[in-house]
């Protein structure tokens, strides 16, 4: 909606053609297109019979009354170079921006920032300015002598006073083409704006903070109840636990809880691998080809292919002076395995699971174990008894018979 009329001219062709008809160049600058500068009448021809005069870049002529086909309106007209085909020719293309309707549309989209705009070309030129409230040349004025300020490639802005009225000038320039953009903003717009955002701000962080407390306090209320009644619960696993707040109740019921569970789980363990092993040792499981490819059963774990079951007799219970659990240390310092108490309370049985590569030193590896333990205990009579080393899991008892 902002072009008014767009022209096109190819070289060497004494014809131009614009969206609605077909002419002599010679008779459209003569008869249908006059500029109210004469000086903008003179450039403008010169640029759209001399295109090459601009290189590959984009002119404007500072926008201006212009009679066109007769009808007089305010119009910004901006030159192009076209590229025709592979040749170094070009021709030209010329736009006529209605500024009437360009004006329209910026003021109505920022009704409540800028109050004047302006565009200049890169040597600080004015090409075209609309606004309200002040005028552009009250602007321009002001621009005149700020060559530097305006060259710079980055965004920036600048206070000015004008009529004694503060202003924002912001500007911005062209990458492409050159062109600087200036908007102009009161800073007495820019401030009661922002006095009304922290009004709103105020008024909504106001009301999210009562809405907040009420919820807070509805939640609380919903939410405390099953809280209490857990709590409740919870004193009855510490029936000799002082009163104390509803959290550190519930966390040393779970504590507690949590212990229990573990013990249960490492007496269950204990209790599972002495009673596999019990039935291991009796032949029960001699028929179940399967023990010979599982990797684990529960808790019990053999990682290696040979077996032997050893027999440790104690002249009395052993446990008196060396811990099971050392006595199992022992042991498997030297081959890993299960131990668990034997018929009686002065004998355990030792299964040992060992690799292929540590046969040739079964022997010795026994023999350390005889010398730790009898370092251990001194004054205790210690007999160790060797099964037959076996290669299949349910060969087992057969070891331990030997044994």
């Amino acid at each position: 909606p902002w072009l008014y009329d767009v022209v096109v001219a190819y070289p060497n062709d004494p014809y131009l053609y614009t969206s609605t008809t077909t002419c002599t160049v010679d008779r459209y600058f003569s008869q249908l297109l006059k500029l109210e500068d004469e000086d903008s009448q003179q450039t403008l021809q010169e640029y759209f019979f001399y295109p090459e005069k601009m290189g590959m870049q984009m002119k404007m002529i500072p926008a201006q009354t212009i009679s066109y086909s007769g009808k007089k309106r305010e119009l910004l007209p901006v030159v192009f170079t076209l590229q025709v085909g592979t040749h170094s020719q070009t021709g030209t293309a010329l736009y006529f921006i209605d500024m009437q309707v360009l004006r329209d549309w910026v003021l109505s989209s920022n009704q409540k920032n800028a109050e004047q705009y302006l565009i200049l070309d890169p040597k600080g030129g004015l090409v075209a300015g609309f606004g309200k409230n002040i005028s552009h040349e009250e602007i321009e004025q002001w621009v005149y002598g700020q060559h530097e300020w305006i060259q710079r490639k980055n965004l920036e802005y600048q206070v000015v006073n004008i009529r004694g009225e503060t202003y924002m000038l912001c500007r911005a320039q062209s990458e492409n083409n050159g062109f600087v953009y200036l908007s102009a903003s009161s800073m007495k717009e820019i401030y009661n704006s922002v006095d009304g955002l922290k009004l709103r701000l105020v008024l909504v962080t106001a009301f999210a903070g009562v809405l907040g407390i009420a919820i807070a306090a509805y939640s609380l209320k919903k939410n405390y109840a099953p809280i209490q009644k857990l709590t409740t619960y919870a004193k009855t696993f510490l029936p000799e636990q002082e009163a104390t707040d509803e959290m550190q109740t519930i966390h040393s019921s779970m504590e507690h809880i949590s212990h229990q569970y573990t013990q249960l789980k490492e007496n269950s363990s204990i209790a599972f691998q002495n009673h596999f092993l019990q039935r291991l040792l009796q032949g029960e499981y001699s028929n179940c080809t399967y023990l010979d490819t599982i990797g684990y059963v529960g808790d019990v774990h053999f990682q290696w292919e040979n077996f032997v079951v050893l027999i440790l007799r104690f002249a009395k219970d052993c446990l008196e002076i060396l811990p099971e659990q050392a006595l199992q240390q022992i042991c498997r310092s030297h081959l890993e395995g299960y131990l668990q108490r034997g018929n009686d309370k002065n004998s355990y049985i030792y299964l040992a699971n060992f690799p292929q590569s540590q046969a040739q030193s079964l022997r010795q590896d026994v023999a350390q174990i005889y010398q730790q333990l009898e370092q251990a205990m001194p004054k205790s009579k210690l007999v160790v008894a060797v099964g037959e080393s076996c290669t299949q899991l349910a060969q087992v008892p057969h070891s331990y018979e030997t044994a």
